[in-house]
């Protein structure tokens, strides 16, 4: 299936433009996906660089640590640098905690409103789309020609508080149940199961 221009993975987020998004939409996809992150502005440069390096961030400070404590403790070469890298995993998720914590702080300092405020400055051209990806990438893959009645639907689905969010999130529903059928009857035998479940746990024990 070709990719769809107007839903858009950015970091760990999909991001869904409006029908009629000018070209240069990029901008406010950009900062939607930050303001998902919780960044009510541009995230600060050192911390992009930090989310570049990912899972590398760990090594680094495990290294770190395992020389620290290779060079500094006493328990033996080999000891000291099992307890380095160990305790740099701790040392890794902390920094990491307090780093973002940082980051947030600044860039709330530098752009002076918070992450909601940042979501609804661009919400007339770029909605979190992660509800509607799915269903949306089924019905296209069947049948590519409902792409502009499709669009129009994912848009009105993903507005949080929109007049018109059910009936089309309920439309776009019918049209995945039509398109992949498999996929929509497990999910009913799950919310089944989930409905049954949620049901006997409003039935009062018995009593002996």
């Amino acid at each position: 299936m070709a990719r769809i221009r107007w839903l858009v993975r950015r970091s760990d987020h999909v991001v869904i433009t409006a029908p009629d998004a000018p070209p240069g939409v990029d901008e406010a996809v950009q900062r939607l996906a930050e303001a998902l992150d919780g960044f009510p502005g541009r995230k600060p440069a050192w911390f992009r660089l930090l989310e570049r390096l990912g899972y590398w961030w760990y090594l680094v400070c495990m290294v770190a640590t395992a020389v620290l404590f290779a060079f500094f403790a006493r328990n033996g070469l080999v000891m000291n640098l099992v307890y380095g890298f160990f305790a740099g995993i701790t040392v890794a998720v902390v920094t990491a905690m307090v780093l973002t914590g940082i980051a947030h702080l600044q860039a709330r300092l530098v752009g002076g409103k918070s992450a909601e405020q940042a979501k609804r400055d661009v919400a007339a051209l770029a909605r979190p789309g992660g509800g509607v990806a799915e269903r949306v990438e089924a019905i296209l893959a069947k049948d590519p020609s409902l792409e502009q009645r499709v669009h129009r639907l994912a848009w009105q689905a993903a507005e949080i508080h929109g007049m018109e969010r059910s009936a089309a999130d309920d439309e776009l529903t019918e049209l995945w149940e039509a398109a992949d059928p498999a996929a929509a009857a497990e999910l009913e035998a799950e919310l089944r199961k989930i409905r049954e479940l949620a049901e006997r746990m409003k039935k009062p024990k018995d009593r002996r």
